[in-house]
């Protein structure tokens, strides 16, 4: 038995799910049945290819396939028509929310609804007007600008043009959150920061895949603001170094530029 790990479909979560038979491959995006023991209900997930720290594991129910898949499908056209109507609904009653797109759930029991936006909102009002318009449950889900992007139908467009990294990440993976202090532990905080921005308007997320090289690597030279003292008997305080060549900077009090390696 192996164990792989999955994107839930609504919801994003990262999920760990175990008593995979060996005997079973899968690729990168495929859909996986997974049981949810606390309450008996199966959920359906999206293979990624890395590994994930997750506090709960799963149990491992089937591939979708044949006959559950076609019926599944049929479920994400049905939340896609509802989709229109929502959207239409949505965008007059709740202005500067930009809505994205709809998803069923296995069973085609319940539709979530996703919108983007920087605020908050009551729907109260609006989920008991629209809720006569649907024959079944629905829940409306608010994601942040990087989730907007790669749950739009319109994604692998996207992917393909920028160069943002590579496209399974973005079209897979939950989105990290990039702060600006991986540019400083990068080197990069000389750079023109738009220019490492994505489509939307946030830091690519690319910026984070090399981070745990960067702490590591970062331990071997002195921490910016440290007194140094170069062989030739000079003292300097660093003011930067790189990895990747192993290059220190250093300044005097003057601002006078010195440059050494490891």
């Amino acid at each position: 038995m192996k164990t792989i790990y999955l994107l839930d479909w609504l919801i994003s979560k990262h999920v760990k799910v175990k008593n995979v038979p060996d005997h079973i491959s899968f690729d990168v995006g495929e859909k996986v049945v997974y049981l949810n023991p606390e309450d008996n209900k199966q959920y359906i997930g999206l293979n990624v290819w890395y590994e994930l720290e997750c506090e709960k594991e799963w149990k491992f129910v089937q591939c979708l396939e044949w006959q559950l898949k076609e019926k599944f499908e049929e479920y994400q056209k049905r939340a896609l028509q509802h989709y229109k109507d929502f959207k239409q609904k949505f965008t007059k009653e709740f202005e500067g929310a930009v809505p994205i797109t709809a998803r069923s759930d296995l069973h085609g029991r319940i539709i979530y609804f996703y919108f983007y936006s920087e605020d908050r909102y009551n729907f109260s009002e609006f989920v008991r007007s629209f809720r006569q318009q649907l024959p079944c449950q629905f829940f409306i889900y608010q994601v942040g600008a990087r989730d907007m992007m790669r749950l739009s139908p319109h994604a692998k467009d996207y992917l393909s043009a920028c160069g943002c990294g590579p496209l399974g990440c973005c079209s897979l993976g939950k989105l990290p959150s990039v702060e600006m202090d991986n540019i400083a532990l990068q080197g990069l905080e000389w750079r023109d920061v738009e220019k490492l921005k994505w489509r939307c308007g946030k830091l690519k997320c690319s910026i984070v895949f090399e981070r745990s090289l960067y702490l590591e690597e970062t331990k071997k030279f002195p921490k910016k603001g440290e007194t140094v003292t170069i062989p030739e008997g000079i003292t300097w305080q660093c003011i930067g170094h790189n990895i990747m060549t192993g290059e220190i900077t250093l300044k005097t009090e003057k601002w006078e530029i010195h440059r050494t390696t490891l």
